[in-house]
């Protein structure tokens, strides 16, 4: 998952692309410069697979899902202090 953060961002400015390769894989690049010169450096390939990032997704939201349930059972009580 790492280098996806910020990709969409690095897209729209021109810095980044992302390229289909099979139906299951991907790959991203992102443009990279010197910090002190500006020079253009070799840009940073990345690769993942489609299902790996639903994957994801679903355990992210699974955990969602708990913290939701959690926070609302929380909001429920009654405060012992009032």
């Amino acid at each position: 998952m790492q280098g996806i953060k910020s990709f969409t961002e690095k897209e729209i400015a021109g810095l980044a692309t992302l390229v289909r390769i099979t139906d299951d894989s991907i790959a991203f690049s992102t443009k990279r410069f010197d910090q002190n010169t500006g020079q253009e450096l070799a840009e940073e390939v990345a690769g993942g697979n489609i299902k790996e990032y639903k994957d994801e997704v679903a355990k992210l939201q699974s955990q969602i899902n708990e913290l939701n349930a959690f926070i609302a059972k929380a909001e429920a009580l009654v405060p012992q202090n009032k």
